[in-house]
């Protein structure tokens, strides 16, 4: 089986300002359970691009439908890292848990374990500098 399971987010509401491929988010939450136990997370307001999708493939591509959730939760993990602490002395969420986590979230919102499978490889391969983009927010 997977590292994670019993994976809950919640209803996650966006708006995007006319003429932007920037949505923002309102408040929501998730939880889930890990090798180290229950983990939970309240999410505050927050931008997202959802898949790094740009506006022109929308059509063929809708980030805002099927994997909202999923997308707009892994933007989350990977903004908010540094303050979604694992137990006592495991250190911080990484950049594979947060991946794994959103192949999970694609799973639970629908997609066939080949579509999240596609989404999980392309996260992998291109998502190293969106994580360490954030890495002068949390002074890494």
């Amino acid at each position: 089986g997977y590292p994670v399971r019993d994976l809950y987010i919640s209803d996650v509401n966006l708006f995007c300002p006319v003429g932007s491929d920037e949505f923002t988010s309102q408040p929501f939450s998730a939880t889930w359970v890990n090798e180290w136990g229950k983990q939970s997370v309240d999410f505050e307001s927050m931008s997202t691009d959802l898949a790094s999708v740009p506006r022109a493939l929308w059509a063929i591509v809708p980030p805002h439908r099927k994997i909202k959730r999923a997308a707009v939760f892994h933007d989350g993990l990977y903004q908010f890292r540094p303050y979604i602490a694992i137990p006592e002395g495991q250190g911080r969420i990484t950049r594979g848990e947060a991946d794994i986590l959103l192949y999970v979230a694609c799973l639970q919102e629908g997609l066939s374990p080949k579509d999240a499978e596609r989404v999980y490889v392309a996260v992998r391969i291109g998502g190293s500098n969106t994580w360490h983009a954030h890495d002068k927010d949390f002074g890494v």
